[in-house]
């Protein structure tokens, strides 16, 4: 990551990871589930190291932890809000399953 562009190879990752999080929702047995996780954490591992990466470019050795913990935290707000977007969804009347519903929405937030 530290020989390539790294916003413009962060910004690809998180486009593919919720393109494969979408792709979830049209796996119809096991193997393509397997599949799709695997892809999903594969394009998800680069994520948090490059975060710190790019806080390490624009903060000093000082002030990293504390935008550390707030990036930790925001992680942390993010959970809270997407169970309760989860579970709306969840509770909704549609032609397709909940849960690929879900998969939808949240790639397509993720790809956004």
């Amino acid at each position: 990551m530290v020989r390539i562009p790294i916003g413009k190879y962060l910004a690809a990752s998180i486009f593919l990871w919720g393109a494969v999080l979408m792709c979830h929702a049209v796996t119809n047995n096991f193997a393509g589930l397997i599949v799709t996780r695997f892809l999903l954490r594969v394009t998800e591992a680069s994520v948090a190291p490059g975060f710190s990466l790019l806080m390490g470019m624009f903060y000093s050795r000082k002030k990293q932890p504390f935008r550390q913990g707030l990036w930790f935290t925001g992680n942390s707000v993010a959970n809270v809000i997407g169970s309760v977007l989860a579970y709306a969804i969840g509770t909704t009347e549609s032609a397709l399953a909940p849960w690929r519903l879900l998969y939808i929405i949240f790639g397509a937030i993720t790809v956004s």
